[in-house]
């Protein structure tokens, strides 16, 4: 069966064609940086997506004796125990109960963060975001690498990473 264009006019459609499949791809965009925008305690939070392993929903978290106040517990994920941190409590904000469970980490070292709202992907520009911890008041504050121009903390990637229970648990003996 033939084409019932003019091959004339197929011509021209295989050439427009061809040309758009010929273009090069858009470049990446300098500097920018793929995040998941979350709110802990209250606070727009953003993390660099890269370190984010999963988010569900919160899960029962099983307490930890003698462990202190940052560290919530254990919750089991895919048959694994997995510490989860109240990083709220680390970066000095409001205690909120947590609708939503982030995993991150890389590798097996992973660790749950209780997160209120999950407000979706951007991507920023890094260099963009100020340098500064604003309203923070913890000593935790150094997890902080910035401020983006909406007002979320930008949390530092290769310091929240560097972040384990251990970090910040010592046993509270009675």
């Amino acid at each position: 069966m033939g084409s019932d264009l003019p091959a004339a006019d197929a011509a021209t459609i295989l050439r427009r064609r061809a040309a758009a499949l010929a273009r090069p791809e858009p470049a990446p965009a300098q500097g920018l940086v793929d995040v998941l925008r979350l709110t802990i305690g209250g606070q727009g939070i953003v993390i660099e997506l890269a370190c984010v392993r999963e988010v569900r929903q919160h899960r029962a978290v099983a307490p930890l004796p003698f462990a202190v106040r940052h560290v919530l517990g254990v919750a089991s994920l895919a048959g694994r125990m997995l510490p989860v941190l109240d990083l709220a409590q680390i970066l000095g904000l409001a205690a909120t109960v947590p609708r939503h469970l982030a995993v991150i980490g890389r590798d097996d070292a992973c660790f749950g963060v209780g997160v209120d709202d999950i407000r979706g992907l951007d991507a920023i520009r890094v260099a963009d975001a100020l340098h500064r911890a604003a309203n923070l008041d913890n000593a935790r504050s150094d997890l902080v690498g910035g401020v983006t121009s909406h007002g979320d903390l930008l949390l530092d990637t290769q310091r929240l990473l560097a972040l384990r229970p251990a970090s910040v648990a010592r046993p509270e003996l009675p």
